[in-house]
């Protein structure tokens, strides 16, 4: 997200990308499509875990298990991430059309003219996992008010992780599969801004929210520690 923001700035700062290189389009659009692929699936794996945790205190008991239930899905998911982008931008026979004032040169071709591979990715790297956010939490917020009532907090916290998904990655979803099957309309600059960092607010607001619902949190943070403070006399 850093390099991504940098690079962006970067863009509408001089209507150009930092380096005017088939090989730069290319490394930016592979790496911002795998991290994003990567976090949104890693976002869906720890909904479905906590979900499994709640109700399961020994899944992670033994190491083979925390191994198995926990670092084997992440892996997963960073190798196919890297992995399949790296077949379909850097190893493309599509061709793909670069243009050093486009922002992402533009978009890699496997994307366009609604393309197979453009409907399952957009499909399996951005609907998909969503949807598994949304409805693993909805699902746990039943389960927590059934069980025990007294878990407010916790219920409120998931509800709040499937709104932010659901505000921030469905849109770019609906908006993609439209204009994959529609070429008569052309989003302008600023659609265009919108819908490709809206996601982002994601990855913004996932920790923010997570601090907020932490217990005690705002105690902690915002209480200052009574008392006086001594002050030390230093021998001269």
């Amino acid at each position: 997200m850093i390099t991504d923001y940098l690079f962006a700035l970067i863009y509408y700062k001089y209507k150009r990308i930092l380096r005017e290189a088939p090989s730069f389009c290319l490394w930016w659009n592979w790496w911002i499509f795998s991290a994003t692929t990567v976090y949104e699936w890693s976002a869906a794996w720890g909904s479905i875990e906590r979900h499994l945790l709640i109700f399961h205190e020994n899944l992670i008991s033994t190491r083979e298990k925390e191994f198995s239930y926990h670092t084997l899905p992440i892996l997963t998911v960073i190798v196919y991430s890297i992995l399949f982008y790296f077949i379909v931008i850097v190893c493309s026979s599509c061709g793909n059309y670069l243009d050093h004032h486009d922002i992402f040169c533009p978009t890699p071709c496997f994307l366009q003219n609604g393309s197979i591979m453009g409907l399952y990715d957009i499909t399996m790297h951005a609907f998909i996992p969503v949807t598994v956010v949304i409805v693993t939490n909805a699902a746990l917020v039943v389960r927590i008010l059934l069980k025990d009532q007294r878990q407010c907090n916790l219920a409120t916290y998931t509800v709040a992780i499937a709104i932010l998904f659901m505000v921030t990655v469905y849109p770019v979803v609906i908006s993609r599969i439209i204009s994959m099957h529609t070429r008569q309309l052309k989003p302008n600059i600023l659609q265009i801004a919108m819908l490709t960092y809206l996601p982002t607010l994601s990855i913004i607001g996932l920790p923010v929210v997570s601090l907020l619902f932490l217990p005690d949190f705002k105690a902690t943070v915002l209480s200052f520690p009574e008392g006086n403070i001594n002050s030390s006399h230093i021998n001269t």
